[in-house]
């Protein structure tokens, strides 16, 4: 298990990557099942919760390089979605009234 600290648009997020979640998923599917918890105090482009528990293949997250980099480059596709940049547009604006 492996923990790494990133800072992403002045957001500290704690990243947990399990590299084999699972054993026997390797036996059965010829690659290993990875996890990422992902853990941030603020909503982020992937949880507004600012939690996320997420599953996936060891390679996709080898052939990004490694899990912070995984990370950074998911919270950077989500971040284009237009959902994200209202929500963050409306957070920086203060209200008038």
């Amino acid at each position: 298990m492996q923990h790494a600290t990133l800072t992403w648009q002045g957001i500290t997020i704690a990243i947990t990557y399990k590299p084999e979640a699972f054993k026997s998923f390797r036996e059965h599917y010829g690659t290993a099942l990875a996890h990422l918890d992902i853990r941030a105090r603020e909503p982020l482009p992937i949880t507004s919760t600012g939690y996320c528990s997420h599953y996936l293949a060891q390679d996709d997250v080898n052939s990004s390089g490694g899990p912070v980099a995984y990370v950074q480059q998911w919270l950077d596709h989500a971040a284009t979605d237009s959902d994200w940049q209202l929500m963050q547009s409306q957070h920086q604006q203060l209200p008038l009234f």
